[in-house]
């Protein structure tokens, strides 16, 4: 009978461990900040790019073929950054791999994620899971940019972070 007890004990020790384990690596892998860029084609595809930081803070910079030339920012509300953020994160955007296969002619989807420690690339996420077309989808109608955004340069090199 003490055997039993004890190794229920053993057991559930082993459990809430491994608990408390995975609640610190998800939460080493919150995202800070996580970009989109659209690449270029043969044509006249957009070539721009959307960070988003958890701060809120969205920097757009337009580079070609695109109504809103230059680096654009603007503040999200917490809920809408958030809902952005954790779309991510439920896609398990973390599993995928770092470079899909590369079609000629087609514009590009790159994603940089940066955690708190470390930073993920994912190179031709057009040719990916289809969850990564979605997810950049919802970021392009979640962010579109207006004369509501604050323009901070006129072409589109990447200014410091914030």
């Amino acid at each position: 009978m003490k055997k039993s007890i004890l190794t229920v004990f053993a057991l559930c020790s082993l459990f809430t461990i491994a608990d408390a384990k995975m609640k610190k690596q998800v939460k080493s892998n919150e995202i800070v900040a996580l970009e989109i860029s659209h690449g270029a084609c043969f044509g006249k595809c957009p070539v721009h790019t959307i960070k988003i930081y958890n701060t809120g803070l969205v920097r757009y910079s337009g580079i070609s073929f695109v109504q809103y030339k230059g680096i654009y920012e603007k503040k999200l509300s917490k809920p809408e950054m958030q809902k952005l953020l954790k779309e991510a994160e439920e896609y398990r955007i973390d599993t995928c791999k770092a470079q899909y296969p590369y079609v000629p002619d087609m514009p590009g989807i790159d994603y940089t994620i940066t955690y708190k420690n470390k930073t993920q690339k994912i190179h031709n996420a057009h040719r990916g899971p289809e969850f990564l077309r979605e997810l950049s989808d919802d970021i392009e109608n979640a962010v579109k940019v207006d004369n509501s955004w604050k323009k901070i340069a006129a072409n589109a090199t990447e200014p410091r972070n914030p």
